[in-house]
Order: structure tokens, then sequence, then C-alpha cells
């Protein structure tokens, strides 16, 4: 890989590596988050045909806004958490766990 591209931005530091203790419950988060996505997303398609009927244009519409949301939720929470975690010197996985430490 080129160094140049490895670089941090100066400035910044790595946060804290997380515990072996917190890496099991944070993998139940992410899956339990994923899992209320898709569900979210299924209750949306079916209040959708029962509305409009089982049409194309009303899955694509939905999947669109979906994906829209995915996209958006993670370039903006990528930020946010880059710049928090930089700025309170802790990991991001501890602000998606809603676990803040001083």
């Amino acid at each position: 890989m080129d160094r140049a591209l490895a670089k941090e931005p100066q400035g910044t530091t790595k946060p804290a590596a997380i515990s072996r203790r917190v890496k099991p419950i944070l993998f139940i988060l992410f899956f339990c988050s994923g899992f209320c996505s898709l569900l979210y997303q299924v209750v949306w398609v079916r209040m959708a045909f029962a509305h409009f009927g089982v049409i194309t244009p009303v899955l694509s519409v939905v999947l669109s806004v979906f994906m829209l949301g995915l996209g958006l939720g993670s370039w903006l929470g990528g930020k946010w958490a880059r710049w928090s975690s930089s700025r309170l010197k802790i990991s991001p996985a501890y602000f998606y766990g809603g676990r803040v430490r001083d």
C-alpha cells in the first residue's frame, strides 16, 4: 500500500482498542440492529403492497429509500464518529453501543 494513503491526518490519534469483553456485545448489537432494519423494511413493503397493490414500482421505491437511508446514515454517521472519537479520544464503537467511558 502506498505510504501516502496509509498516513493519518495530522493532529489525530487512534482510539483505544476494544476489549475482548466488549466485542461479543458489539456483535450482538450489530446483529440486532441489522435484523431490526430488515424487519422494518419488510413491514414497509407489506404496508405499501396493502395500500397500492403488488406492483414493481412500489417495491423499487421502498428498496431505493431503504438503501438511500443506509448510505446516508453510514456516511454521516462515519463523519460524526470520526469527529467525536478524535475529540473525546474513545472508540466510535462505544457510541454505537451507547456506552461512553471517562
